[in-house]
């Protein structure tokens, strides 16, 4: 065989890989009407930074939403029946949100649900009068970053991050009740 003949065929032969290469690109990706959503930016958690969008249900079977509290100071605690310390943390979190009215203080259980007897459970003998969330996905933890439970979170009116720890807030804590009282203090409407 001539080289020239050779030559020719290895040219036909990339423009046939070529041309299968672009067939499938062109397969595999979306129709223009169809082009994914960009993914949400994970939330940095860092102080300032807006409430991440999250939603759970309630125990009563309701979707509720955090920003259903825009404009209203939010304190979102991740916790579980099986955390010690979190357990510890609850009856301080309902004198918190029972002394501060405009405080909304939300739990969100991260326990499997197998567990959410238990969860109920502990509502009833706590006899617990802020709103708690079921997560048995365990989706909090990572829509706040969470690392470890209990986890808190202070958000003002704004919906702006002013406190985070990662454990429990300990009564008469002064980084958390300076935090607070600038929460409760700032009457500003949001913008």
């Amino acid at each position: 065989m001539k080289r020239s003949d050779r030559r020719g065929q290895l040219r036909l032969l990339a423009l046939g890989i070529g041309g299968l290469a672009a067939l499938f690109l062109l397969a595999a990706s979306p129709a223009p009407d169809q082009h994914p959503r960009a993914a949400p930016r994970p939330w940095d958690g860092q102080q300032g930074s807006l409430r991440p969008d999250y939603s759970a249900i309630d125990l009563a079977g309701q979707e509720v939403e955090l920003s259903a509290y825009a404009g209203r100071p939010l304190l979102v605690n991740l916790w579980a029946t099986w955390c010690l310390p979190c357990r510890q943390e609850i009856p301080h979190l309902a004198r918190l949100a029972s002394e501060h009215q405009e405080l909304v203080v939300v739990g969100v259980s991260v326990d499997k649900k197998r567990a959410e007897g238990q969860v109920r459970k502990l509502v009833e003998q706590l006899e617990l009068a802020y709103p708690v969330l079921l997560d048995p996905g365990s989706r909090a933890m990572g829509a706040f970053g969470a690392r470890a439970l209990p986890a808190n979170f202070l958000f003002d009116r704004h919906g702006r991050l002013v406190w985070k720890r990662m454990g429990p807030i300990l009564e008469r804590d002064p980084g958390f009740e300076g935090a607070l009282r600038h929460v409760l203090e700032d009457e500003t409407a949001p913008s």
